[in-house]
């Protein structure tokens, strides 16, 4: 980290396929994974019991990667 900077100003990546949306959060290093149809405030994670969850998470990852070269 930088001068100045907090640990909450890491960034947040996010993919989203038709209605689902996944999340990660570097801050914490955490997944999160939202149905928007059924869920569009983002309030039930289902990262732990969706069959999609590791499809997103290696489509994902190598755009956090990429960022992060960036940086």
């Amino acid at each position: 980290m930088g001068p100045g900077e907090k640990e909450t100003d890491k960034p947040i990546y996010y993919y989203r396929e038709n209605n689902l949306k996944i999340i990660y959060r570097e801050s914490d290093d955490s997944w999160e994974m939202y149905d928007l149809e059924k869920d569009p405030r983002e309030l039930n994670n289902i990262i732990n019991i969706s069959s999609k969850a590791e499809k997103m998470m290696e489509k994902l990852k190598p755009r956090i990667r990429r960022w992060e070269r960036r940086t």
